[in-house]
């Protein structure tokens, strides 16, 4: 009841510390327990890379639930990549190096870049007048209220759960990620320029081995009848330096839609029959 009065008047809330020895046993990395992580979240994300592979061929509303299952797995990705960040997910920092890195590739995001700013942004949470490091863009009630009208629109654009979901994930991964800061030292930002060309290089190589595949567009035309749209093209272009480029194939698709009689607006089967 003492303590109840006290904090009914205003006074200091009572502190009772965990003893040590309660969360002792879980500030050490467990190797077998890293091994284990490693191998139930990357096998099983590369077989479901294989599994959306296969499912496109059949149907692409096949292959978008076997998509979202993959980036439930990217996310477990992610957390071993932040971990390794944090020089906790192994003992050793060597260890903690390549996961980081191989799984900063499968993320887009340089380890060694993001793991220097990582640190900056828990060396400023909190911290009003460190804004900026690895965080969202927050604003006081005061600075919202003197803020001019077309900050606070674009503060509330900012805050909207579809930008923060969607559209800010896509720009910070794909498109922010692939710059390093004007103030990071020289090895955090030849990170970025490794990572770059390591997506590059991957990205020729699945082009390769997989290829480019058009066979939406072409299954929507043949779907509608519209004769003559993709007849002689293939469907899987190869890697990108293909003799029928990308553009080849769209452009040649386009002119035989537009050129071709109205008869082809008929309906015909599902484009994804």
């Amino acid at each position: 009841m003492a303590d109840a009065t006290s904090i009914a008047s205003g006074g200091a809330i009572p502190r009772s510390p965990l003893p040590r020895t309660l969360v002792a046993a879980f500030q050490n990395s467990s190797a077998g327990r890293a091994r284990w992580q490693l191998i139930n979240s990357f096998i099983p994300y590369f077989a479901l890379w294989y599994a959306m592979f296969r499912a496109q061929a059949v149907s692409y509303w096949l292959m978008l639930p076997v998509a979202i299952l993959a980036a439930g797995f990217l996310i477990r990705i992610f957390i071993i990549f932040h971990d390794c960040g944090h020089s906790s997910f192994f003992k050793s920092r060597t260890a903690n190096n390549v996961t980081g890195a191989i799984a900063g590739l499968l993320n887009l995001t340089p380890y060694r870049h993001w793991r220097w700013q990582h640190a900056l942004h828990h060396g400023s949470a909190g911290n009003l007048d460190q804004r900026g490091a690895g965080d969202i863009w927050t604003m006081t009630v005061q600075e919202f209220r003197d803020a001019s009208r077309w900050t606070r629109v674009a503060y509330r654009i900012a805050r909207n759960p579809l930008i923060l979901f969607l559209v800010a994930p896509l720009a910070v991964f794909v498109v922010l990620q692939r710059f390093p800061s004007s103030s990071a030292p020289p090895r955090e930002r030849r990170s970025v320029h490794r990572t770059n060309l390591a997506i590059l290089l991957a990205a020729l190589v699945m082009s390769a081995l997989i290829g480019i595949t058009l066979t939406l567009p072409c299954r929507v035309a043949r779907s509608i009848n519209c004769r003559g749209c993709c007849n002689g093209l293939p469907e899987t272009l190869g890697i990108i330096t293909s003799t029928i480029s990308v553009r080849e194939c769209l452009t040649t698709f386009c002119k035989s839609v537009t050129k071709q009689d109205r008869s082809f607006l008929r309906l015909g089967p599902s484009p994804f029959s």
